[in-house]
């Protein structure tokens, strides 16, 4: 019973952890996208 609770627990913050790299990653690729038509627009 413990073990199954711990894992459950595990799992679940695993999957934060991982959600909020991936809106980490798209954060920053926005603003790489955004940064690139700037300069695209300088050009």
């Amino acid at each position: 019973m413990v073990f199954y609770l711990a894992s459950l627990y595990l799992k679940t913050y695993w999957q934060k952890q991982l959600f909020s790299l991936k809106k980490k990653y798209t954060f920053s690729n926005e603003k790489i996208d955004k940064f690139r038509n700037m300069l695209f627009i300088k050009k």
